[in-house]
């Protein structure tokens, strides 16, 4: 698995914590790990832990000790929403755009009157029920649309 020359000393015995490699192993390690990944860019850890049979994580807690190890990158901060942005979506729910379903369904269930509304699952139960009834009460309405303009294309053609 590893260099005949890096092989590390097996402990024996029961509850061993693993392999333990001496200064010079670690040392060899680490450069091979720092010319890798001066030829190739990166990669230097994975290439070290299939080569020398080291663990990865290993690896790391070496180079922080060394104080070899790759910095973390900065995330870039969030941007901040425009103002503009969330005038016009207000603007636009304002205008009579469809309202989402689950937003049409807590209208539903808060308008007074009705039986269980806004009662747990009796109340959302309930509010389906008033948005089908609004979504076939739309369908129909385009349904005698549809029909209409047939009925005007019939009459342009023949």
């Amino acid at each position: 698995m590893g260099n005949k020359e890096t092989q590390p000393e097996k402990k024996s015995g029961k509850g061993s914590g693993g392999v333990r490699y001496d200064a010079s192993q670690k040392k060899e390690i680490l450069k091979f790990i720092e010319d890798y990944n001066e030829k190739n860019g990166r990669g230097g850890q994975s290439a070290a832990a299939a080569q020398y049979g080291v663990s990865v994580l290993t690896l790391i807690n070496w180079q922080k000790q060394d104080g070899t190890a790759p910095k973390a990158k900065k995330s870039k901060p969030a941007k901040k929403k425009r103002k503009s942005a969330v005038k016009k979506r207000k603007v636009s729910a304002k205008k009579g755009k469809k309202r989402s379903p689950r937003k049409t369904a807590k209208k539903a269930a808060g308008k007074k009157g009705r039986v269980n509304a806004g009662v747990g699952f009796a109340g959302k139960i309930q509010a389906i029920l008033s948005q089908i009834s609004s979504n076939e009460k739309t369908i129909s309405k385009l349904e005698a649309s549809n029909k209409s303009l047939k009925q005007k294309l019939k009459r342009s053609i023949g």
